[in-house]
């Protein structure tokens, strides 16, 4: 399976985040990902990478963290808070094949 399989799931359309990439700067759809800061998120790790999950509420969005948080998500966030990511700057970890046979990520979480 080469990169762009990986990516996509299964070679054929690209993932929403890589489609949400197009959407304008101010406008933040399903997928976009973002990083997030203001007020009420000084105890979360700066660079921390969420996607938004809807925004049916504009200018509010929810946001989930990129990677999953136990299926967490975080409702009414407002849209001045979150800065879209440059997908194209993201790097996935490589898959690593563990002593059981299985395989994961290298960050410890598969």
């Amino acid at each position: 399976m080469n990169q762009d399989e990986r990516l996509t799931g299964d070679g054929g359309d690209p993932p929403v985040a890589v489609a949400a990439a197009e959407a304008t700067d101010d406008e933040l759809v399903p997928g976009t990902v973002v990083t997030v800061a203001g007020p009420d998120w000084v105890d979360e790790p700066a660079g921390r990478l969420y996607v938004v999950i809807d925004n049916f509420k504009d200018p509010l969005h929810t946001i989930a963290q990129l990677g999953g948080d136990e299926g967490y998500g975080w409702p009414n966030v407002p849209r001045a808070e979150l800065t879209p990511v440059d997908v194209a700057r993201l790097v996935a970890a490589p898959a690593v094949e563990h002593q059981d046979g299985s395989t994961g990520s290298t960050d410890g979480r598969g």
